[in-house]
């Protein structure tokens, strides 16, 4: 009898383990937004996030992803710019010139690493805007 009494008494205390410890991983992933790129140049721009909503774990990388297709990852170009929920700030650069982008916010805690909304922009020819530019003298 006291072996059926201890193991009930053990399974109680692994189901009680079991429950917190589930309860208490009940991370999801983070929610942010994508800034509107600005400041572009023919060879970088400035992007960026706000991370809105943690998912209930701590944000320990946030920046932004980009490339020549859609919908980048951190698996393609990527900035790290530090941790936490909020509005940041990023600098895209290596860029090439004349050629359109598409750069996603993204953060990553212990759920995964969500992304921000799609953007896209085009980075200015090497003369610093538009091809077509036409130079007139008034005199």
């Amino acid at each position: 009898m006291k072996k059926l009494v201890c193991f009930e008494k053990i399974s109680v205390i692994l189901f009680y383990l079991f429950i917190t410890s589930s309860s208490c991983n009940n991370v999801s992933l983070a929610l942010l937004e994508t800034v509107e790129p600005s400041l572009i140049t023919s060879t970088g721009a400035i992007s960026g996030g706000n991370i809105t909503s943690d998912g209930g774990g701590i944000i320990k990388y946030r920046g932004v992803c980009w490339g020549t297709m859609t919908d980048p990852t951190i698996n393609n170009d990527k900035t790290y710019d530090g941790s936490g929920t909020g509005i940041f700030s990023s600098s895209i650069t290596d860029l090439k010139p004349a050629t359109t982008y598409y750069v996603r916010a993204y953060a990553t805690n212990k759920a995964g690493t969500s992304y921000g909304n799609l953007k896209s922009f085009a980075t200015l020819d090497g003369n610093g805007g538009n091809k077509n530019q036409i130079i007139a003298d008034h005199q």
